[in-house]
């Protein structure tokens, strides 16, 4: 799941539904990774219980991939040092 936030480019997650998202998915069977850039990671997991992975996991294999926030660093494509 590549983004948490409620929108694109800024950090709040009040009110995100893609933590529904993950947790439809999750339902199927295997845990869903994600990852965004602009979300605080202890936040997305006190409030959701969802753990963000720190950097986009390029070697792992996946069966999809959801951009589910259009942040500018995945808009862009390709890697990126993870800077605001």
């Amino acid at each position: 799941m590549l983004g948490l936030t409620f929108k694109q480019n800024c950090a709040d997650l009040r009110n995100t539904r893609v933590v529904d998202l993950v947790r439809e998915l999750e339902s199927f069977g295997p845990p869903v990774d994600a990852h965004d850039p602009w979300a605080d990671a202890a936040e997305a997991h006190r409030h959701y219980g969802v753990r963000l992975l720190p950097e986009v996991d390029e070697t792992g294999i996946y069966a999809a991939v959801v951009l589910a926030v259009a942040h500018q660093q995945f808009k862009a494509g390709g890697a990126y040092d993870g800077a605001r």
